[in-house]
Protein backbone atom coordinates (compact mmCIF):
# COMPACT_ATOMS: atom_id res chain seq x y z
CA UNK A 1 0.00 0.00 0.00
CA UNK A 2 0.84 3.72 -0.64
CA UNK A 3 0.98 5.09 2.59
CA UNK A 4 1.91 1.52 4.75
CA UNK A 5 4.82 2.25 6.96
CA UNK A 6 4.29 -0.19 9.74
CA UNK A 7 6.85 0.68 11.95
CA UNK A 8 4.68 3.85 12.95
CA UNK A 9 1.79 4.94 14.25
CA UNK A 10 -0.52 8.12 15.31
CA UNK A 11 -1.99 9.51 18.71
CA UNK A 12 -4.53 11.33 19.56
CA UNK A 13 -5.50 13.13 22.55
CA UNK A 14 -9.06 12.43 23.64
CA UNK A 15 -8.93 16.56 24.27
CA UNK A 16 -8.64 19.06 21.49
CA UNK A 17 -7.94 21.79 24.00
CA UNK A 18 -5.38 19.79 25.56
CA UNK A 19 -3.92 19.26 22.54
CA UNK A 20 -3.91 22.87 21.64
CA UNK A 21 -1.99 23.49 25.05
CA UNK A 22 1.32 21.26 24.11
CA UNK A 23 1.59 23.82 21.49
CA UNK A 24 3.44 27.14 21.36
CA UNK A 25 1.77 30.88 21.25
CA UNK A 26 2.29 30.92 17.16
CA UNK A 27 0.77 27.97 16.48
CA UNK A 28 -1.85 28.74 18.60
CA UNK A 29 -2.29 32.26 17.01
CA UNK A 30 -2.17 31.02 13.99
CA UNK A 31 -4.76 28.93 14.40
CA UNK A 32 -7.19 31.92 15.27
CA UNK A 33 -6.29 33.53 12.55
CA UNK A 34 -7.17 31.30 10.20
CA UNK A 35 -3.08 31.18 9.15
CA UNK A 36 -2.06 27.44 10.06
CA UNK A 37 0.08 25.64 7.90
CA UNK A 38 2.11 22.68 7.71
CA UNK A 39 1.93 19.34 9.55
CA UNK A 40 0.53 21.31 13.03
CA UNK A 41 -2.96 21.60 10.69
CA UNK A 42 -3.31 18.25 9.82
CA UNK A 43 -2.66 16.82 12.77
CA UNK A 44 -4.97 18.78 14.59
CA UNK A 45 -8.10 18.76 12.21
CA UNK A 46 -7.32 14.80 12.48
CA UNK A 47 -7.58 15.02 15.86
CA UNK A 48 -10.32 17.39 16.32
CA UNK A 49 -12.06 14.56 14.26
CA UNK A 50 -11.16 11.61 16.27
CA UNK A 51 -12.58 13.37 19.59
CA UNK A 52 -15.47 13.82 17.74
CA UNK A 53 -16.17 10.65 16.89
CA UNK A 54 -14.88 8.59 20.07
CA UNK A 55 -17.57 11.28 21.64
CA UNK A 56 -20.23 10.66 19.47
CA UNK A 57 -20.02 6.78 20.06
CA UNK A 58 -20.11 7.20 23.89
CA UNK A 59 -23.39 9.52 23.34
CA UNK A 60 -25.06 6.47 22.24
CA UNK A 61 -25.75 7.88 18.51
CA UNK A 62 -24.72 5.14 16.80
CA UNK A 63 -23.65 5.84 12.75
CA UNK A 64 -25.28 4.08 10.14
CA UNK A 65 -23.34 1.53 7.92
CA UNK A 66 -24.37 0.04 4.69
CA UNK A 67 -27.08 1.10 2.51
Amino acid sequence: MAYEKTNEFELYINDTGLLMALFGFATKQALLNGKLTGEAKGGIYENFFAETFVKRDKSGNQRKTGA
